[in-house]
């Protein structure tokens, strides 16, 4: 009983293992597809970006309490840089601008690719 336990323990380990090691190739993958992009097939493609802006820590007590009005610190400065993402992937990090009534983000730097 005991043998077929740590055999059934051992074929989980495996499994999340493999797991995380698909998801890893999943992530190299994606890289992988945006730099082979060709520009003339797919340049009318729309992706979507997102742009963050930093982390803030609460409590679970300050969370459960939140309100209107309340301000959350973020991490990031306000001269500080945000990164704008495709999928998970980073792919610049710029500033903060003001295009009309909405937010843009000005490029500064674009990430290099491996």
């Amino acid at each position: 009983m005991i043998k077929s336990e740590a055999k059934s323990d051992t074929e989980t380990v495996d499994r999340v293992a493999e797991k995380k090691m698909m998801a890893g190739e999943k992530s190299i993958a994606a890289e992988k597809a945006i730099e082979r992009l060709d520009p003339e097939i797919f340049g009318d493609v729309k992706v979507e970006l997102m742009a963050s802006l930093g982390r803030g820590k609460l409590t679970v007590s300050e969370l459960v309490n939140l309100a209107s009005d309340m301000v959350v610190p973020l991490d990031t400065p306000l001269n500080g840089l945000v990164e704008l993402k495709f999928k998970e992937h980073v792919v610049a990090r710029g500033e903060i601008v003001s295009v009309g009534d909405q937010f843009g983000v000005r490029i500064s730097e674009i990430v290099a690719r491996k």
